[in-house]
């Protein structure tokens, strides 16, 4: 990967190793991501937080594990066994994947040796693998999976096992109630049998839009997009499982979500960690984050360059100023206020669906190339846009932009398959 992008990551990697100390875990597992800067990375950064990993198959060349395969922990009244499990596309001198089944299986036998209440994995072997491990290992009473950045608030359920995936970027905490019932066996999730039909339904009525938009479909680069969306839309709608209605001796499990939103106050640990790494990705912004040009203190930031094929939004408003002052009142219009005040318009990882244009031909390059391109602009929509202004026909532009346009930046991964068009459309519609 690029330097630049290198070192943040380097940044992000040794924030979350010193985060997770402060977090307090009882155990976490590593995954592939963990080990981009390497075995030794991690192991160091282990040790300097103390950091509880557990890893049933993660190995040395010589088949040694790296970390312990299990730990167990006492939670109130409950004693619970805790191993880990990472998936085989490993590239990272000094460490193999041992095969997940039988490293998990000797592993869980460990952990019921000791009288454990509740087997637990941490995994990250992706939920198709998740489901198999549950299928093969018995024993296991709870798997938590990561590895798809998925997040499943209702479990599920295979066999005896109940399989939760976490999601991604932290955007919710899972809080996850157990009821044992004397003599009981599986688990019953009434509330998420109700949520996976509704689910269903939902995908259903989404497919089928999609799938009368590809047949309405213009232009390759749309039907290109509306392909992709329905795949997406068709491998969500078969991975869904209805939960069984459950025995009447089956032990109750009941999972919910809880936002990490703004409504939130910052814990001043973690506030004090995390300012220090934006700090360290690049500097603030001194000019009017709403403004149409980039000043800021960076010496190296272009001042004036050719745009083309774009022309900005004031060149939009010079006939379309009703649009233009309805668009500047949406999120769309202040999508890079919104990241400057995060501090987030240095991360590269952030920036480019906060512009217009971004890495396309003309657009900004990087974060300090943003230039009069700031916010979700009318041409992220509606395409580049300078050959409309010099001549202001339908055929230069593109009128009604497609789903797929919205879904090049909420992605499955940003929104985590949420996105809806009916419901998100109205915050951004400036029709009226």
């Amino acid at each position: 990967m690029p330097e630049p992008e290198r070192a943040q990551r380097q940044l992000k990697a040794e924030l979350l190793l010193e985060s997770q100390k402060v977090l307090g875990l009882d155990a976490l597992t590593p995954g592939d991501g963990d080990l981009v800067f390497g075995l030794d990375f991690l192991v160091d950064g282990a040790k300097k937080y103390e950091l509880p990993y557990v890893s049933a198959n993660l190995a040395r060349p010589d088949d040694t594990l790296v970390f312990p395969a299990t730990r167990v922990v006492e939670v109130g009244s409950m004693t619970l066994g805790i191993t880990g499990a990472m998936g085989s596309e490993l590239g990272v001198t000094g460490a193999r994947v041992l095969d997940p089944i039988p490293a998990v299986t000797a592993a869980v036998a460990e952990l019921r040796s000791k009288n454990v209440d509740l087997v637990i994995v941490l995994s990250h072997l992706g939920s198709r693998s998740d489901k198999d491990l549950a299928k093969a290992v018995p024993g296991i009473d709870v798997v938590f999976g990561g590895h798809d950045r998925k997040h499943m608030e209702s479990p599920t359920v295979v066999g005896q096992t109940a399989i939760f995936q976490a999601g991604s970027r932290g955007k919710y905490v899972g809080q996850v109630t157990f009821e044992l019932a004397e003599g009981g066996s599986g688990w019953s999730d009434p509330e998420g049998r109700a949520k996976a039909l509704r689910q269903q339904s939902n995908l259903k009525r989404q497919i089928e839009r999609y799938t009368q938009q590809l047949e309405e479909a213009k232009d390759d680069k749309s039907r290109e997009r509306l392909t992709r969306v329905l795949g997406f839309a068709e491998k969500r709608f078969n991975e869904i499982v209805i939960p069984d209605e459950g025995a009447t001796k089956a032990h109750k499990i009941d999972a919910t979500k809880i936002p990490m939103g703004k409504g939130l106050a910052d814990e001043p640990v973690m506030r004090k960690l995390v300012d220090a790494t934006l700090d360290s990705m690049g500097p603030e912004i001194t000019s009017d984050p709403h403004g149409d040009h980039s000043t800021g203190r960076n010496p190296d930031r272009p001042t004036k360059r050719d745009w083309a094929p774009w022309a900005g939004a004031k060149q939009c408003r010079s006939c379309h100023e009703a649009e233009y002052d309805d668009w500047k009142q949406t999120p769309h219009g202040g999508a890079y206020a919104g990241l400057v005040k995060e501090r987030r318009h240095m991360d590269l990882q952030c920036w480019s669906c906060h512009v217009t244009g971004a890495n396309q031909k003309g657009g900004p390059t990087g974060p300090k190339d943003v230039g009069p391109m700031r916010n979700v602009q009318c041409e992220s929509c509606h395409g580049p846009g300078l050959a409309h202004v010099k001549e202001p026909v339908k055929d230069t532009i593109i009128r009604s932009p497609s789903e797929a346009q919205c879904l090049t930046c909420h992605t499955e991964e940003q929104t985590e398959g949420q996105f809806v068009l009916d419901e998100y459309l109205p915050r951004v519609d400036h029709k009226d």
